[in-house]
């Protein structure tokens, strides 16, 4: 993190262009975000699985995975924007 930081700092400072900003922010900035996003959500549903039996287990992941779905029904024109 401290080293996205500092890319972060120096691509918004005033010592770059305009072309080298928008490349950082439209095209390295997001992915970074994502995988940040994505393993922040992985490491919330391994801490807060069940330590119960793989029954237990199972339906807390079908769960959370109905919850996903949910949140991407609610927000498919995003989606479809985003690709």
């Amino acid at each position: 993190m401290s080293e996205f930081r500092r890319i972060l700092l120096f691509y918004s400072g005033q010592n770059k262009n305009d072309k080298d900003k928008i490349h950082f922010f439209k095209i390295i900035k997001p992915k970074f975000t994502s995988k940040l996003i994505y393993f922040k959500k992985v490491r919330k549903l391994e801490t807060r699985k069940s330590l119960g039996s793989k029954r237990i287990q199972r339906e807390y992941l079908d769960s959370e995975l109905n919850k996903l779905n949910i949140n991407f029904t609610e927000n498919i024109e995003f989606y479809n924007y985003y690709r």
